[in-house]
Order: C-alpha cells, then structure tokens, then sequence
C-alpha cells in the first residue's frame, strides 16, 4: 500500500508536526481514512491498473504533443491513436485540440451545440425545440 508524501515536510520538526497534528485531528483523520480507502480501491482494480494509468499518461503525452506541436498549424494533419485494452481507437487532429483546449464553459456550450445539431432524429421536435432555444438564451445572456 502507497500513500502521499508532501514534499517540504521533511524540514518540519517532529515537535511541530505533533503539535499540527494536535490542532488539526478531524483533518488527520479524513485524510487517513480517505488515503486508506483510496489505495484499497486501487489494489481491488487488479494488476493491470498501473498498466491503465501507464497508457493513459502516454495518450496523455502524445495527444499534448501533437496539439502543441500541430494543433493550430496544419488543420490537414492527423495523429492516430491505435485501440488497447484500455481504449478505442482514435484520431487527434485540430478539432480535437481545439476542444481540448476550451474552458469549461466555451466546452459546455459548444456540447450544446453539438446536441441541438445531433438529436434531431433521435427526441420529439417539440423536446429539440424547447431545449435548443433555453440553450440559445443562456448563450445570448453569456454574450452580453
């Protein structure tokens, strides 16, 4: 079992950590039982969740990479991302680092977007309708 170190404590006298953990006890013991919780979850994952975390930090890696090298440059080029066992296959191209780079709003509001363009066929037009234009007059409000 692993758990966190914060870097920096090291210079800390003993003295003054008891005296820190003292003052602070509800703190200690929610990270204490939030901190064992966590490393039992993650040794119930199985053996292959470092094996997740390493490909997901290699996306991670190469999807920065390509967006920071290309992602605004060249709008023809491409990176793709073979499937694992961890993910299917895809493509990074400079839509996806434009998403990838939105705030959380502009990202939301894009989603919405998308959905009023998407569902068409799928919901009641009535639904659609109502639901596009509420989407419609948040937008307009965040523009004035």
């Amino acid at each position: 079992m692993s758990s966190y170190t914060n870097k920096g404590t090291e210079r800390l006298s003993q003295k003054l950590r008891d005296a820190h953990k003292n003052w602070s006890k509800a703190d200690y013991m929610l990270y204490q039982h939030f901190n064992r919780t966590l490393w039992e979850k993650v040794a119930n994952e199985g053996a292959d969740f470092y094996s997740e975390v390493k490909q997901f930090k290699y996306l991670n890696r190469v999807t920065s990479q390509f967006c920071i090298r290309h992602g605004k440059a060249d709008a023809s080029r491409q990176k793709v991302l073979k499937a694992t066992a961890w993910n299917k296959r895809f493509v990074v191209d400079s839509n996806f680092c434009r998403l990838l780079n939105m705030k959380a709003p502009e990202y939301r509001r894009a989603l919405k977007e998308r959905y009023c363009q998407d569902v068409k066929t799928i919901i009641p037009a009535s639904r659609h309708m109502e639901l596009c234009a509420r989407f419609k007059r948040q937008r307009e409000q965040l523009s004035v």
